[in-house]
């Protein structure tokens, strides 16, 4: 079992994205969460990670230099994985970016 890493353009960090709840930007989304841990978050993606244990594997979000979110993996469809627990963070990436997409990282 991998975690994955999700590159966060720019754009999406303080705009409203199509891949990613779709009601508030990135940013926003991350300062409010606090307010409720539970809420449930998705966000698109073209392939769907396998290998994923559900409740376990961690999605972390980076901006090309640092993982600055994390969350739980709760579930997936065939479009989107859907994510709780999501939390502020600045930690080292554990690999590079990708551009697009996801990476497989090894578990945290």
């Amino acid at each position: 079992m991998s975690d994955i890493l999700i590159y966060v353009p720019e754009k999406y960090r303080n705009e409203k994205s199509p891949y990613f709840d779709e009601d508030i930007c990135f940013f926003s989304k991350l300062h409010l969460h606090p307010i409720d841990k539970e809420w449930e978050h998705y966000w698109k993606l073209s392939k769907i990670p396998k290998n994923i244990e559900i409740g376990k594997t961690k999605v972390m979000f980076t901006n090309g230099k640092f993982v600055i979110a994390r969350g739980i993996i709760i579930d997936v469809d065939d479009e989107s994985i859907f994510f709780k627990s999501l939390e502020q963070v600045k930690l080292p990436q554990p690999k590079k970016a990708p551009t697009r997409g996801f990476t497989y990282v090894n578990n945290s």
